[in-house]
């Protein structure tokens, strides 16, 4: 009877073998993917970022280029000859320049607001996204009988963990819990 009780120890360490061979090669290729898409992602969002701020510095450049050219629209020149012939040129602006003024750098603002918030937003999703990512975790300790052991554990969804224990008195175990 112990020869087979050997046998199907032996046969149940292989298809743990065979099965953490592909689950690790299963958590590889998913990684792996994961982590290509989370840099794309990353990438898409700083090229995004790099274009509203380009295109942010294009709209405050045009905007004082307008003001200029308002101001300039607005100021009247008048030319006065005085008593003594000489010519004085007196230059009159409208007075509503402030507030327009005030709407640009208003815009200008708003403008960096909206490029501040699309950064802190990439940040949380990045967070949220490297919270979610697999994670695979092997340990090696003494168990209170001071008995080797082996247990890795693999995050497979959020905080889902499945969970694998082995020690060297051919005790063998699985688990599921969840990671906080």
């Amino acid at each position: 009877m112990s020869k087979e009780f050997l046998q199907r120890a032996k046969l149940r360490l292989a298809y743990l073998g065979i099965g953490l061979i592909i689950g690790l090669a299963i958590a590889g290729i998913v990684g792996a993917s994961y982590n290509q898409i989370l840099k794309v992602k990353e990438t898409a969002f700083e090229e995004r970022i790099s274009h509203l701020q380009k295109l942010s510095q294009v709209q405050i450049s045009e905007t004082k280029r307008l003001l200029s050219e308002n101001q300039k629209l607005r100021t009247t020149k008048i030319e006065r000859t005085n008593a003594d012939g000489s010519k004085e040129v007196i230059e009159k602006t409208a007075s509503d320049s402030s507030s327009s003024e005030a709407e640009s750098s208003r815009d200008v603002a708003m403008l960096e607001h909206t490029v501040e918030t699309l950064k802190q937003t990439h940040k949380r999703e990045l967070e949220m996204e490297q919270k979610k990512r697999p994670s695979l975790t092997a340990n090696v300790g003494l168990n209170t009988e001071l008995t080797p052991y082996v247990a890795i554990t693999y995050n497979f969804y959020g905080n889902v963990i499945l969970g694998a224990y082995g020690d060297k008195k051919a005790k063998i175990g699985l688990g599921i819990g969840i990671q906080f």
